[in-house]
């Protein structure tokens, strides 16, 4: 019975492809392992197809990870308008019909907008 995923490949390896390191029994422990290694060292560990993966996920991360974390204070800033909407239009700018009391809520859109 094999106890972890990466058994295979340590006893199969080439010597100079064999992990040095082998993760922790959690899920995401490959992530902490792989992080300590170089762009080089990682490609030569895994292949191009799994790095050429890992490369993609990164990109997706820098350019969908900030915005989808600053998209929260809207959501947070439209859920809470003067409209007081249920269900999903609760959560949308729709919410912030009254103008003069939702001006804020308005430069906010504003503002997220410009800056991503």
């Amino acid at each position: 019975r094999k106890t972890s995923v990466y058994l295979c490949r340590l006893k199969h390896a080439l010597p100079d492809r064999k992990p040095k390191d082998v993760p922790k029994r959690h899920p995401f422990a490959w992530v902490v392992s792989s992080s300590s290694l170089s762009d080089d060292q990682l490609r030569h560990c895994i292949g191009l197809d799994a790095y050429c993966a890992i490369r993609f996920l990164m990109m997706c991360r820098g350019l969908f990870g900030w915005t989808s974390i600053v998209s929260i204070t809207l959501i947070l800033a439209y859920k809470h308008g003067a409209s007081h909407l249920e269900g999903f239009y609760g959560l949308t700018l729709g919410n912030c019909e009254h103008v003069l009391e939702d001006r804020w809520r308005l430069w906010l859109a504003v503002v997220f907008t410009y800056a991503f």
